[in-house]
């Protein structure tokens, strides 16, 4: 289990993350016995000194409802436990699957967006979708598949079959070592 955007976190404790969850693949890839990597980020409760830097900072109000979670995710590196996932997921499937992972260069940062504009932009595409058919009385057609299953050829062969037979939205599962919602 890794706890990301703690108080304190820097580019250079983000960084010294990223290198340990590679570190680990790296030993573990061979053998292919590397369990679950978890990334959380701090649920804050009430009472408690997590409550009270969240405060500080402006993370939280004073006197916000804490029963509902809510996590400290503050800016700049609220996308950080995301990256960090995709990292794992990454280095997961080709572990699983045998491949050497590549290395791939740095990315540049992209400009960033307004807050929350990634999400409203991808959630834009999904509700003009659901416009659209509405608008024609008719109902979506979104069919699940887990990525890599069988393998990932496999799976780029069923994405583009699948919307070729009409598929309104695909959507994908990340194949997970540890699957935790999927029953008994």
């Amino acid at each position: 289990h890794f706890m990301v955007n703690c108080p304190g976190e820097s580019e250079k404790t983000k960084a010294g993350c990223a290198g340990l969850i590679e570190r680990l693949y790296d030993l573990h890839c061979p053998k292919r016995n590397l369990g679950a990597v978890v990334l959380n980020n701090i649920r804050i409760l009430p009472g408690t000194p997590m409550e009270r830097i969240a405060v500080e900072r402006g993370v939280i109000s004073k006197g916000r409802d804490l029963l509902y979670p809510v996590y400290y995710n503050p800016p700049p590196l609220e996308t950080f436990r995301h990256e960090l996932e995709t990292l794992n997921f990454r280095r997961n499937v080709f572990s699983w699957e045998g491949i050497p992972s590549p290395q791939p260069a740095p990315p540049s940062p992209p400009a960033p967006l307004p807050k929350g504009e990634g999400l409203r932009r991808f959630m834009s595409r999904i509700s003009e979708k659901f416009s659209e058919l509405k608008a024609r009385g008719e109902k979506a057609l979104i069919p699940y598949i887990m990525a890599g299953d069988p393998d990932l050829d496999a799976t780029k062969r069923l994405v583009v079959e699948i919307e070729k037979s009409g598929a309104d939205i695909i959507e994908l599962g990340v194949p997970f070592s540890d699957p935790l919602a999927d029953g008994p």
